[in-house]
């Protein structure tokens, strides 16, 4: 997925209150990733990114229907192998809604704007203003704070807010700004933390096992297991 859209507007969107103003905003043709299954109440996204296991967990839907995730019908980014249709082995930070920033930038994307981000301010979810999240017991100063952590990992990233809490961060996004080429393939690359790996025997991890002579990219944990259990050999970055 490095580089594949490269160039390309992108959007994070959270689940804020003000998600479906800001999203309105984005210029036409912006590539959309939820964090978990937000996003995909208010638009049609190309992805979901979810650091959060729902792979069983009941989504309720703004229409009244319980769902689950695969029932969006929409390809999930994750670190966990059971829910992802695109997998990863490390990210910057645990947290979906920045995972998405972070996975718009893995993809080349300029400018990636974030829409819906509003910190648990005024309301927990468009959908659901009143919905219970672990978000809403902390103060806001701590999910800046978890966002400068992300502006820091990603200097050069072209990350602007379309408004709320995270113009305290970020800058506001200007139509009229012109942005530079997106970073390199290569300077993408060297920020990655990669674990790849040949199998060598039959490696039953995730939702399926690999075979002998795959080429798979694996977490820290599996790959201790799978050098300690002989399953894999490490091939070098």
């Amino acid at each position: 997925m490095i580089h594949v859209h490269a160039g390309r507007p992108g959007v994070a969107m959270g689940g804020g209150p003000s998600l479906p103003e800001q999203v309105a905003r984005a210029p036409e043709g912006a590539l959309l990733i939820s964090a978990n299954e937000h996003g995909c109440f208010c638009r049609r996204c190309d992805f979901i990114m979810a650091c959060d296991d729902l792979s069983m967990k009941p989504l309720k839907h703004p229409d009244g229907r319980t769902v689950r995730l695969r029932d969006l019908g929409i390809p999930v980014i994750s670190s966990r192998r059971s829910i992802a249709d695109v997998y990863y082995s490390t990210a910057p930070i645990n947290n979906s809604g920045m995972c998405a920033a972070w996975a718009l930038w893995v993809m080349g994307c300029a400018p990636i704007l974030l829409a819906g981000m509003d910190c648990f301010q005024g309301g927990t979810y468009f959908h659901n203003t009143r919905a219970i999240s672990t978000g809403n017991n902390l103060q806001l100063v701590h999910h800046l704070n978890k966002w400068r952590r992300l502006r820091d990992k990603l200097p050069r990233a072209p990350i602007r807010s379309l408004g709320g809490p995270t113009e305290q961060v970020f800058p506001a996004y200007d139509p009229a700004e012109i942005f530079p080429p997106p970073a390199d393939r290569a300077e993408i690359e060297s920020e990655l933390k990669r674990n790849t790996v040949k199998v060598i025997h039959r490696w039953p991890i995730g939702p399926r096992p690999f075979e002998p002579g795959e080429i798979v990219e694996v977490s820290d944990a599996e790959l201790a297991i799978g050098l300690r259990k002989r399953y894999c050999e490490r091939i070098p970055a």
